[in-house]
Order: C-alpha cells, then structure tokens, then sequence
C-alpha cells in the first residue's frame, strides 16, 4: 500500500466519524405544503374557524423549527435518534393536517359546508391556593374569565405556569400580581364582568412577565419594545372591552414600570379590544400586537 492509498483511507475514516444529520430546515420545509390564504368573503363564523385552525398550524410550524434547527449540521453521535425520529413523525402528521386544512379552504371557497374541526380542550388551572368558595362558584367564574382570552396556547400556558391565590382584601386592589401567583381578593367578585375580565388580563400579564423575567433576551427586547411602541401602550391601556366600553384609564400602575407596561400589552394580545379606527394608528397597533406575539411565545415551551 503506497502512502498516498493510506492518507486516502484516514481522511474517508475520519469524515464517515462527522456524518451529519439531515438538514430538518429549511430542506424539509420545503417538502411541507403551504397554507392556502382565507378567503375574505366567508361567513363570519366560518373565517373565525378558519383562521383559528390555520394559526394553530402555523404555531405548530415555528415549534418544529425550533426542535428540528439543533440537527441541522449536527453530528449523529451528538443527538438522539428518537428525538429525530419523532420530527420526522411529527412531520408527516403535520403534511396531514396541513392537506385537510387547504382542502377545507377549496371546500369553502366554492361555498360548500365545511365540518368544524375538533376542538382541543384547553387544560385545566392547575394551581389554586387560599379559601374559595365553592358555593359561589368562585373557580368557575375564574376558569370562564381565562377561557375568554383568544390565544390557546397562551390559555393553556396561564393554566399550567400560574396560581390562582384566593385571597382577603387589602383596601388598594381587588386582584393583584405576586411573584408566580395571582392574588384574587373578595372585592374582585363586587365588580362588573367586564372589570373582571379587563384587571384579571391586565394582572395575568404582570404574572407572566415575573415569571419569565429571566429570559434575559426577552428582557432586553421588551425594553426596546416600550420606547418603540409607548404611544401605542398608553392606547391599549385606554381601549374599550365589552358591551359597557370598559376600560383600564381608572388603573393606577404607570406606564413606565415595566411589567405595568407589559401587562397593558398583554390585555391586548388576550382580549378583543375596540382597536384604533385611524389606518396608520391601526397598522401600528397590529405591529405592536404581532410582534409582542412572536418573543412571548418564544419563550412558552421553555417554561411548561
């Protein structure tokens, strides 16, 4: 064997030692069907069912992103074949739903019924503490307020990352943020509906910023956030909820703390707010809302 014969068989060695995964994305991205648009001319009902199921795919797209970005270029040796095997599985069950999705959209568009999807139940709150009274349906009043708000995986998130703290009053709030906990107090049930649902988003979002404020890069993206959209902030915090037009001009928590200000953005994101009639103020506060979506999701997996 001359010399030359042997380095040839030490570099194909040594390069069979660094096989690499697949590449999940953007090569396998490509395979996956796009989602077919919503036409604007459905019933309202229906668009609403449409465009529920296709935001749901969407978000279950960005997550397999995510899982599938640690192959790409990765040696074997340094993952798990069950994990990549379960993508891939993940993968053709998603080109399913996907198909049935564009094919539900087809069906509409040419004006024929199409079959609800199957709602997924949302979780059930996982934390309560304190005395509730049960005979008041205290819970129930709870458990129906958090199935207003419009996100599902954020419902599911406050379901299982925040506790639901029955507490006495205090003589400054009727419902309160401490640390993890939600702390809900007897004047809370004195109010109207849309009081309730208004100060129960608003605080639920002060919950979720002490509960992820260690994610540093959130952190400092919200600080750029604020001094980009404050105007828009200030608007949300004024913005109308329910039949009654009920607002938080009342609530006393400055713009300029910063989980106030998360919180005020955070009752936006949940709730169907009256939004800016102005073109220009409403394509900004559709920037605000979307981009607000996109970092407070990026950190949901992380913290179930």
């Amino acid at each position: 064997m001359n010399r030359a014969t042997l380095v040839g068989i030490i570099i194909t060695v040594a390069l069979c030692g660094l096989v690499s995964w697949p590449s999940l994305e953007p090569a396998w991205a490509e395979l996956i069907p796009i989602l077919k648009p919503i036409p604007e001319n459905l019933p309202v009902g229906l668009k609403e069912t449409l465009s529920t199921e296709r935001e749901e795919l969407e978000n279950d797209y960005e997550k397999f992103k995510k899982a599938g970005d640690k192959f790409s270029g990765k040696p074997k040796k340094q993952q798990s074949d069950t994990e990549y095997e379960e993508l891939k599985a993940w993968r053709a069950r998603h080109i399913k739903a996907v198909k049935a999705f564009n094919h539900k959209v087809t069906v509409a568009a040419a004006g024929q019924r199409v079959k609800p999807a199957a709602k997924k139940a949302d979780q059930a709150i996982a934390k309560w503490s304190g005395n509730w009274n049960e005979k008041e349906k205290e819970k129930k009043l709870i458990r129906n307020i958090v199935r207003k708000f419009k996100d599902k995986e954020l419902r599911d998130w406050i379901a299982a990352n925040m506790e639901f703290k029955r507490s006495k009053p205090d003589g400054v709030s009727p419902i309160s943020a401490s640390g993890s906990a939600l702390k809900i107090k007897d004047d809370f049930f004195l109010k109207t509906p849309g009081e309730q649902v208004n100060l129960l988003a608003f605080e639920a979002g002060k919950v979720f910023w002490n509960i992820v404020k260690g994610e540093q890069t959130l952190m400092n993206w919200w600080f750029s956030y604020d001094n980009k959209y404050h105007s828009v902030i200030a608007k949300m915090k004024r913005a109308k909820y329910g039949d009654r037009g009920e607002d938080l001009s009342k609530v006393s928590d400055p713009l300029f703390e910063h989980y106030s200000g998360f919180g005020y953005v955070f009752r936006a994101v949940v709730l169907p707010l009256d939004e800016p009639k102005e073109l220009s103020e409403l394509q900004e506060w559709n920037n605000a809302v979307n981009e607000f979506k996109v970092q407070i999701k990026k950190v949901l997996p992380e913290k179930q």
